[in-house]
């Protein structure tokens, strides 16, 4: 290429530059112990990281490099900001640049769902990296090259040359990036199941296979049981995107929900069921828990494996380890509504914020209120926590310790009452997304900004 040669330790190139006789280059280079990057700004309309682009270019953009050899992605810029970014991303009376282009995270520190999708991309680089060396480290020579390949024949439809469009070129991208994270997300979770698990995960326990229906997982928090025997359709999802999930999140979960005096449980097993919730049609029908048994509906998870199932077992786990309302609880220390609401917020401001499962919220603000329950409450809870950090953890003890009131909660916590806290959620419940004089002018999403 037009670059051989050269002998600069850390070297990055522009996608929109990037050319195939380049790619031979990179291993030689890295035998050397250069570095070699490749780099996006507001030179390429796809993929990148700007407000208008799909959140999958910049999982694409955090993953791709590392398939096709290279060390790395810079990114130019991370918190330069326009006059206010909360209430307009756009820089057109400072600058033309596209808004997004330069700033990933908030002035408060909170991460963007665009960093969000662009760090879920690093860290399959970095599962795909640890297959790829743990193979080889092991004098396993063979498994490394298998991984190598694989890798190779995952990226090899999802391109560059297909995916870089520069801002000269009307013709669209037609390269399916939300395929391409399907792909690579099935690829570094399966091989985690298959042998992978203890290799990435070691430090948080080992895999046992009972038998064919039955699966057992240790982790520094609890044991994890999950059993399959009348549901085995369902055992592939379950070692490949289930149990893994599940395990990671149980020890995250121990901290965020920890209180003073709770101690999280020791054993907790799942089991589908094939007799009982046949027909549910909401989230609190598709699980029970006696115990430390919890019952999953075998026909709503068959239906939705490619959708709401895995967040759905976050749900589940959530209200486990709640462990708190009872019935015959007094109710209004321990409402209902705040307890399914803190469980949608952590499933969907937490753990798949990038979905923007409560963004309905926005259409039509009047509708809602704050103790709606589910999605909506989760909202209101992200834009609170957002707003006041910490409220969440004192929630949550409070409903577990059952001094929850509504009344004087919300006014220690943040100094303001829940009906004043409702009017400012509700006055940040603005559509947002609109294009003004062909920029993109974008208004705060709570909960999940962009």
């Amino acid at each position: 290429s037009a670059f051989e040669g050269i002998q600069i330790e850390n070297f990055c190139l522009g996608l929109i530059h990037l050319r195939s006789n380049f790619l031979p280059e990179l291993q030689p280079r890295r035998e050397k112990g250069f570095k070699t990057t490749f780099y996006v700004c507001g030179s390429a309309k796809t993929p990148n990281t700007f407000m208008f682009n799909n959140l999958d270019e910049g999982y694409w953009l955090g993953a791709y490099p590392a398939m096709i050899g290279f060390d790395g992605f810079l990114r130019w810029a991370a918190n330069s900001w326009p006059k206010d970014p909360y209430v307009d991303a756009s820089y057109k009376t400072e600058s033309c640049w596209v808004p997004g282009d330069i700033y990933l995270i908030y002035p408060n520190g909170e991460l963007s769902a665009r960093l969000i999708a662009l760090r879920a991309g690093v860290v399959a680089a970095e599962k795909m990296r640890i297959l790829r060396e743990e193979g080889r480290g092991k004098g396993e020579e063979g498994k490394g090259k298998v991984a190598d390949e694989a890798i190779k024949r995952i990226a090899a439809p999802y391109g560059f040359r297909s995916a870089v469009r520069g801002f000269r070129n009307n013709e669209p991208c037609k390269l399916d990036f939300a395929a391409f994270r399907r792909g690579v997300e099935e690829f570094v979770n399966s091989e985690r199941a298959r042998g992978g698990a203890a290799l990435l995960h070691a430090a948080e326990g080992d895999v046992k296979i009972g038998d064919a229906n039955r699966l057992e997982v240790a982790t520094s928090v609890a044991k994890l049981v999950f059993d399959t025997s009348n549901a085995p359709d369902l055992r592939q999802w379950t070692d490949e995107r289930f149990a893994p999930t599940t395990r990671e999140w149980v020890v995250k979960l121990a901290g965020i929900m920890a209180s003073d005096g709770w101690t999280p449980p020791k054993e907790i097993h799942f089991q589908f069921v094939a007799d009982q919730l046949q027909s549910c049609k909401n989230a609190a029908a598709l699980a029970s828990a006696e115990g430390n048994t919890v019952s999953l509906n075998a026909d709503w998870f068959r239906k939705n494996l490619d959708g709401e199932a895995l967040g759905a077992t976050i749900h589940v786990l959530v209200r486990f380890m709640q462990g708190y309302c009872s019935e015959g609880q007094n109710k209004d220390n321990c409402p209902s509504w705040a307890v399914e609401g803190y469980a949608d917020y952590i499933r969907w401001m937490l753990f798949e914020p990038e979905a923007n499962g409560c963004g309905f919220v926005r259409k039509n603000p009047d509708k809602h209120r704050y103790n709606d329950s589910y999605r909506v409450t989760a909202h209101f809870f992200g834009f609170v926590e957002n707003s006041y950090p910490g409220t969440m953890k004192k929630l949550n003890a409070a409903l577990r310790d059952h001094t929850f009131d509504n009344g004087k909660f919300w006014q220690d916590a943040t100094g303001k009452s829940v009906e004043e806290l409702e009017a400012d959620w509700k006055a940040a419940l603005v559509p947002y997304g609109k294009f003004e004089d062909g920029m993109l002018s974008t208004t705060r999403p709570v909960g999940m900004r962009i």
